[in-house]
């Protein structure tokens, strides 16, 4: 029995432990491809994440677009929440939180007002004026021979007078090229080619087509357009904004007074229908001379016959007799300036032998304009037309742009730049260019050449909103060109800027 039991176990084979190693290795794997989908899943989330808070970025963004939008088009906003500031206005526009959550936008902009050539500007938190702008469409209106044009252009940094023929060529509707200019015969050549405008611009970014013009020269050496030399931007040289800053498209100017109606037109040919028009919108003895100043005598030389001073009172019942007699007065002349107005006289031929009654305009120098001057000019114009070519705000054009202004010397351009209202200033007496003949004291002859190209308002708006979130995260940096159109406001431009970088992030201190 022993020797049986002894035989069992001898006999008995020992098993290998293949089958242990194989499950191991079948386990290592499935291990292994477990790791590798909890891997490709995590980092699907986190790209998924990514993108989620991307698009929460931009709409941001595009929040705090809709937000300036909505404060500059509403007049009680305007006025209330901006306090008529919405140029540098801290309060209201850094970090401003959307809904409970960490996400925030901030609405900035770079104040190329003080750029004094050292290659970093600050950043203001606000919006930028586009009617502080030079407006190449507008130049080309006022004046199709491109003279004008040409004088403004020359006096921006860096240009040429080939660049500016080419560029008013590029906009003129003829075919035939200025002095170094180019038209359709030299960009048919051009590989690729394709053909000149000959129209107005619908962005600066197209003057990019135009010969001469590189990127350099438009938007200068600061590439992400944040008002600093960075690390990766040009290392050495003059560092330059190029033009771009001090050029717009966009700017608009319509024939309204500061409320928003249609001005009083002082050269209507119904002067009985005028006449009552003038009286609600500038007064009984503003509008009184007016209407005399069309249809009396005006001496330009002091008269060699007996004369005598008459009061405006006097004034005003011999214009209501005049008028509402039975035959109406012809007009003698229009009127092309109500600037024209400053220091003239109307002579009204006496009775019989009665010598002339010779009224004076009430305006004969900065002293005794402050109060009437701003009203005319506000209230009344020369023409009809609803839009006018668009000028250039006075109030908050930088010095490189007044420099280009035509018929102004270094001294006045000094007296406009500093008597300039600051952001914050809501002083009514800025409310039209009057107060760059009784503030900067710009002669009235200078004025009157000056007027077609200066304003003293705006309605057309960029917005730069960049939204973010509080700690970490993406930033998205987006800009918007708006026209607050009465009220009925518009983005009548867009784009997405956030392929610039981080080169403007709003929680850094």
């Amino acid at each position: 029995m022993r020797l049986r039991s002894h035989q069992s176990v001898h006999h008995n084979p020992q098993r290998p432990g293949y089958v242990l190693i194989a499950v191991l290795i079948v386990v290592v794997v499935l291990s292994l491809a477990a790791y590798r989908y909890s891997d490709m899943t995590t980092a699907e989330f986190r790209a998924s994440d990514r993108i989620k808070k991307q698009a929460q970025a931009k709409s941001l963004a595009d929040s705090g677009i809709h937000y300036t939008t909505a404060l500059l088009a509403d007049k009680n906003a305007y006025s209330g929440t901006l306090g008529g500031n919405p140029f540098d206005n801290r309060g209201v526009f850094q970090s401003k939180a959307v809904g409970e959550g960490t996400g925030r936008f901030s609405i900035v902009c770079v104040d190329y007002s003080q750029d004094t050539g050292t290659g970093s500007l600050p950043l203001r938190y606000g919006v930028v004026d586009e009617a502080s702008k030079i407006n190449i469409n507008a130049l080309i209106e006022l004046d199709s021979s491109g003279q004008i044009a040409l004088y403004v252009l020359m006096r921006l940094p860096g240009m040429t007078e080939e660049i500016a023929n080419s560029m008013i060529d590029w906009i003129d509707e003829d075919d035939d090229a200025r002095s170094g200019g180019a038209e359709m015969s030299y960009y048919l050549e051009r590989s690729p080619s394709y053909r000149c405008k000959n129209a107005p611009l619908d962005s600066i970014e197209e003057l990019l087509l135009v010969k001469g013009v590189t990127p350099a020269l438009l938007f200068g050496s600061d590439l992400n357009r944040n008002g600093r030399r960075d690390s990766d931007e040009e290392a050495s040289g003059d560092f330059s904004f190029g033009w771009a800053p001090f050029l717009t498209v966009y700017s608009r100017e319509r024939n309204v007074d500061s409320t928003g109606v249609k001005r009083v037109n002082v050269n209507d040919r119904n002067l009985k229908t005028l006449y009552p028009q003038l009286k609600t919108a500038v007064g009984d003895e503003l509008a009184a001379y007016v209407i005399a100043y069309r249809i009396y005598d005006v001496p330009s030389t002091p008269s060699k016959t007996p004369t005598k001073s008459g009061n405006m009172a006097d004034l005003v019942k011999k214009v209501d007799e005049s008028l509402n007699g039975n035959s109406s007065p012809r007009s003698r002349r229009n009127i092309s300036s109500m600037l024209q107005l400053i220091g003239t006289s109307v002579s009204v031929a006496g009775m019989a032998k009665e010598p002339a009654t010779v009224y004076a305009f009430p305006i004969t120098s900065p002293e005794n304009a402050t109060e009437l001057l701003p009203v005319a000019l506000d209230k009344l114009s020369t023409v009809a037309d609803q839009e006018l070519p668009a000028k250039i705000n006075v109030n908050s054009a930088t010095k490189a742009v007044l420099t280009t202004l035509p018929g102004l010397d270094s001294a006045d351009i000094d007296a406009i730049f500093e008597n300039q209202p600051d952001p914050t200033d809501t002083d009514v007496s800025y409310a039209t260019p009057a107060w760059l003949y009784t503030r900067a004291r710009i002669t009235s002859s200078k004025l009157i050449a000056l007027e077609r190209y200066v304003t003293a308002r705006t309605q057309i708006y960029r917005i730069q909103s960049i939204g973010y979130f509080d700690r970490d995260g993406p930033i998205v940096r987006v800009e918007a060109v708006v026209d607050t159109n009465d009220a009925k406001p518009r983005i009548i431009y867009y784009r997405d800027l956030s392929d610039l970088g981080r080169s403007i992030d709003p929680r850094s201190p």
